[in-house]
């Protein structure tokens, strides 16, 4: 079947006209479908930082589902709640919610200011949404230069992403693999030393810009302010982001109260033990005694 000139320009001038409608589909479908405002709470089962997640809109009130892209949506919840960025975004089994609705299609690039600005469909109602709703933890959004915090996804706090508050902000660390750096930063921690931990999640992309550039440490230096740094303002250059494995506790340091075994603890320093600049975040010791509201906050 032959077909004119007209009839193949007409052709060429649909595919086009196609190529341009789908264009335009993928930047404008995310404003369609978004609300104007989301706001968004935790349940605060725990503390002020920690709890299920839950967002209003347009007289609607949904629990978030769990998803493939938690620590983005973490980094979002928490950067929209004025706190710090996310230590934990887990999914949390719970059969007992019913005849709610359930948001499941928050698709966040991590970097968002509010849930608003992500992707998402609408709210949907469903009996269950696979009973996995997502739970967050963030840090607090203050702290002593140099207080370090491990992510790494787990109760386990001994390894994970580092994470650093300085100038005003939590961020992570930039350096090649430095022996000396790694015990540096775990004796700051009251471990006995650490070596490279290789982080394979996803979780990296959910924080803000870098905070420090470490160029090296010496054998004795005992915490991370005591390597040479110079602070680092933005993104724009490569980054080998530090992820750390501690060893054991060191044992001439006295961890623990002494009418108190470390088995109780949980090997859990006592705060006496922490200190500015230096020593692992004591999460209940800064939000234990607050007493804060439920809110949604805008």
């Amino acid at each position: 079947m032959k077909i004119s000139w007209a009839e193949a320009g007409c052709i060429k001038s649909m595919s086009k006209f196609l190529k341009i409608a789908i264009l335009l589909s993928q930047v404008l479908m995310p404003i369609i479908h978004a609300y104007k405002n989301i706001s968004v709470t935790l349940d605060h089962s725990y503390t002020d930082l920690k709890g299920s997640v839950y967002v209003s809109a347009d007289g609607k009130v949904a629990k978030v589902c769990s998803s493939g892209s938690d620590w983005k949506i973490a980094s979002v919840v928490c950067r929209q709640l004025g706190h710090g960025p996310p230590i934990a975004a887990n999914s949390v089994y719970d059969t007992a919610v019913s005849g709610f609705y359930y948001e499941q299609n928050f698709n966040c690039q991590g970097k968002e200011r509010s849930l608003s600005e992500c992707y998402y469909n609408s709210f949907s109602y469903f009996e269950f949404c696979t009973n996995l709703f997502l739970e967050v933890e963030c840090l607090p959004n203050y702290g002593h230069d140099f207080d370090v915090h491990l992510v790494s996804g787990t109760t386990d706090n001994s390894y994970g992403i580092v994470l650093v508050f300085y100038g005003g902000r939590w961020g992570t660390v930039c350096s090649y693999s430095d022996d000396n750096m790694y015990d540096a930063i775990c004796k700051g921690l009251w471990y006995s030393g650490g070596s490279n931990y290789y982080n394979y999640d996803d979780s990296v992309q959910s924080y803000e810009d870098p905070v420090l550039d470490i160029y090296g440490c010496d054998y004795w230096d005992s915490s991370l302010d005591s390597c040479t740094h110079t602070p680092r303002y933005s993104s724009d250059s490569y980054c080998m982001t530090v992820s750390v494995a501690c060893d054991m506790h060191d044992s001439s340091t006295n961890m623990y109260d002494d009418t108190t075994s470390a088995d109780s603890m949980d090997n859990k320093p006592v705060s006496h033990n922490w200190k500015k600049g230096r020593g692992r975040l004591d999460l209940n010791q800064l939000v234990g005694n607050w007493d804060v509201k439920p809110h949604l906050t805008n």
